[in-house]
């Protein structure tokens, strides 16, 4: 086990040799690691991170060129390299909390394209591989983010580089003299880069974009310091160290070293071969300014700028440029649109075509082609760039292809390598390690999936053995539980019979008990019962006598008279429960009042058939549609038998109405509406069947007319009847001013009232 610090918040990370990724558990960032297989390397490794941390990104790219040297198959100090050379520090990102990079050392080269990016992947597994690749595209679209907002400053001729603050966060005597010259410079016209006035507008956006523009353009830089340690200052040595790479990349551009109250030999050692200027000299800022303007050509700036003639059109290689140019910039349309100008001029030109297959995959430069994850060479453009390019095109297209189908092929390898590795990780079986195993072996040569194939072949075996070994042990658990039920069901066969013996002489004597207990509970007790209810009856105390029949269990017709006290204690006028005559049963809202609660409902008795009357509402209760949607219907299965069986009776009755309420044999149900031969029977005339809303059935929706009913002058409606148990278009119901029965209105006619009937048992 070996400690390595986080690259992204400088946590430790407990590392094995094995571990190539790991998470923090300071920060949840999923990242690469170095191969924990030497002491030495893991120090210098830990210090070049401590060192970028600090953004001392030059010292600490050296320490990862001495691991190269020693190491130089360590993917991971070629990615830190990369890290180095584009300036990267992590930070918090404020919507997520997660780390993002930042670029503090940009550059026109793409990181995709950069030598060590490439080594870190080529000496990398797959899964490294892919998180280099994830978190390198990421630092791309922010260098590119640098180099569009870069592009658009006007530049500078002047790069005053110096520390503003000291330890204290008081201003330093360098920041004073810088803005001295940099007053100086600008009355001669120079336009200069002094950070304390040229980023004062800048605050709240990055920096780094600006400060890029500014180090690119700049012919000089004129670096401050009247301390050794101010002129290594982090962000100092930042700019300047940049500056000289500049230089030594072959631009032509001056550093000039400026300090005061210090040795000469004090100064960075990079400053060692430059002219340097003492500022603590009598005259050194006139000797300064003088030099600039040297170098500048005496100070020239302003010249007559003339507008060159063209008299020649636009060529070929022009356009080519400009559609180049275009790519570059993702501008797709203006590119495409100097291609096609190309191909007007040379119909077989092989780079305008280049150039329009760029354009359809949207990619600024033609190697980024080989960075795409799908076939390119089905593609028109592709076939005429390749058939009227030229032999380097041809080639440059070729690599391009093969590296798409590498990448193609390295995916799916990748693929089934991770979702092999998922599975040997979750793995509890032999099936598991045998589904795993089989994916390795189709690819066997990739990564180290020889080795994972034998591991796979060695857990399964031990698998295998374990899983016979479990199932032997469950065999021999099963048999000797089959053997222990067997003695334990003898055991209890003699039981059983010792059990019958004992029981066939407590069955006669119990069988005594049993009669005399019969006689007693079934004659003597209810016998009793039965006369005390009977007083009450007789007294007409009906809810006294209600409970005391219903607790008889139907002993003679205590069934019947417990159904006549409920009957009779809601109707204490009632003689005789005949046909033609009105009863109060159950209750359900009728005046529209809510706050006075429900009402009696009054019914009309139809038919008295043995222990049972047939009931019909006075009046019309409710409004409903026959069925709720406007297809045909039976009574079956329309919402008005649901509505009147399940709403209707569980509002309008308790559960001793409920208990008295029998089940029709004709529909099955506890509550109906009368069926077209049940009206004609049970009314004598048209007249009688005519009937009133209650003013509740009014409030809900049910249509009254004009006419007067037969007794009372109300005004009456329409009301639905029941249909046959077969499909039809209309359904029955009677008309409200004359009673007739008619079949024309649709199931969900609107405005027809309920009359519900039902059957109520007397015993």
């Amino acid at each position: 086990m070996a400690i390595c610090k986080c690259k992204m918040c400088g946590g430790d990370l407990n590392i094995t040799e094995l571990d190539k990724v790991v998470e923090c558990e300071y920060c949840g960032t999923t990242q690469t690691v170095p191969s924990a297989d030497s002491e030495k390397k893991m120090t210098l490794f830990n210090r070049a991170n401590r060192l970028r941390l600090n953004n001392e990104f030059d010292k600490s790219a050296g320490i990862y060129e001495s691991i190269i040297a020693e190491f130089p198959e360590e993917a991971e100090a070629y990615w830190g390299i990369v890290l180095c050379k584009y300036g990267i520090e992590y930070v918090d990102d404020p919507a997520t909390g997660k780390k993002i990079p930042t670029c503090h050392r940009s550059s026109f080269d793409s990181v995709l394209e950069d030598d060590s990016f490439e080594q870190a992947c080529d000496n990398a597994d797959a899964v490294s591989r892919r998180l280099y690749r994830e978190e390198a595209k990421k630092i791309e679209d922010i260098r590119k983010g640098i180099i569009e907002v870069s592009s658009k400053e006007e530049p500078y001729d002047i790069f005053i580089c110096y520390k503003e603050t000291d330890e204290n966060g008081d201003r330093t005597v360098d920041s004073v003299i810088a803005q001295d010259v940099y007053n100086a410079l600008t009355e001669k016209g120079y336009r200069v880069f002094f950070s304390r006035i040229s980023l004062e507008d800048k605050l709240g956006q990055e920096y780094e974009p600006y400060i890029f523009s500014a180090l690119n353009s700049a012919k000089i830089m004129l670096v401050f310091g009247t301390d050794f340690e101010y002129f290594n200052a982090v962000w100092v040595k930042n700019e300047w160290s940049r500056f000289l790479m500049m230089i030594e990349a072959g631009q032509k551009k001056t550093l000039i070293p400026c300090y005061k109250d210090l040795d000469a030999y004090d100064m960075p050692k990079e400053f060692a071969k430059l002219q340097a200027q003492d500022m603590g000299k009598v005259g050194a800022m006139q000797d300064l300014l003088a030099g600039i303007d040297k170098i500048m050509n005496k100070g020239a700036k302003a010249k007559v700028s003339e507008t060159p003639q063209n008299n020649n059109s636009a060529t070929v290689d022009s356009l080519l440029k400009r559609a180049f140019m275009f790519l570059e910039d993702g501008n797709w349309a203006s590119a495409d649109e100097y291609a096609e100008k190309v191909l007007d001029i040379d119909p077989e030109n092989g780079e305008a075509y280049l150039a329009k297959l760029m354009v359809e995959y949207n990619v600024k430069y033609k190697w980024g082609l080989s960075r795409l994850e799908k076939p390119i060479k089905r593609s028109n453009n592709y076939k005429k760039a390749y058939r009227y390019g030229g032999d380097s095109l041809k080639k440059t297209l070729d690599e391009i292809s093969e590296k798409i189908q590498s990448q193609i092929e390295e995916n799916r390898k990748y693929n089934i390598y991770s979702e092999a590795t998922q599975i040997m990780k979750e793995a509890d079986s032999s099936y598991d390690f045998d589904k795993a195993l089989n994916k390795f072996q189709t690819i066997s040569e990739y990564e180290d999936s020889k080795k994972q194939i034998e591991i796979c072949k060695r857990k399964k075996e031990e698998f295998a053995k374990k899983e016979e070994a479990e199932r032997q042990e469950h065999e021999r658990k099963e048999e000797a539980e089959r053997q222990e039920r067997e003695r334990k069901e003898k055991e209890r066969q003699i039981a059983r019979e010792k059990r019958k013996k004992i029981a066939a002489v407590v069955i006669s004597i119990i069988a005594s008990c049993v009669v005399l207990v019969i006689v007693l509970t079934t004659v003597i007790v209810p016998g009793i019962k039965y006369h005390s209810a009977l007083k009450l009856y007789n007294a007409k105390k009906y809810d006294e006598a209600y409970i005391a029949f219903n607790s008889i269990n139907n002993f003679k017709d205590s069934a019947g008279k417990a159904a006549e006290c409920l009957i009779l204690n809601q109707n204490p006028g009632l003689t005789d429960l005949c046909v033609g005559s009105t009863i109060k049963f159950g209750f359900y809202e009728q005046d529209n009042n809510t706050s006075d609660g429900k009402e009696e409902i009054e019914w009309k008795v139809l038919e008295k058939k043995e222990n049972k009357v047939l009931v019909i509402s006075k009046l019309a209760l409710d409004h409903q549609p026959y069925n709720d949607s406007k297809y045909d219907t039976t009574w079956e299965k329309c919402t008005l038998r649901t509505w009147l069986n399940e709403t209707f009776y569980n509002v309008a009755f308790d559960t001793d109405h409920q208990q008295l309420i029998a089940c029709s044999a004709v529909t099955t149900d506890n509550v109906f509406i009368l069926s077209e031969t049940e009206a004609i029977k049970y009314f004598s005339s048209d007249e009688a069947r005519k009937c009133a809303p209650t003013d509740y059935a009014k409030a809900q929706g049910v249509v009254d007319t004009s006419s007067s009913y037969s007794t009372g002058g109300k005004a009456t409606c329409y009301w639905w009847l029941r249909q046959p148990d077969d499909y039809y278009d209309y359904i029955s119901y009677v008309v409200d001013n004359d009673g007739s029965i008619q079949r024309d209105f649709a199931v969900c006619a609107y405005g027809v009232a309920v009359r519900p009937a039902m059957w109520i048992s007397l015993g």
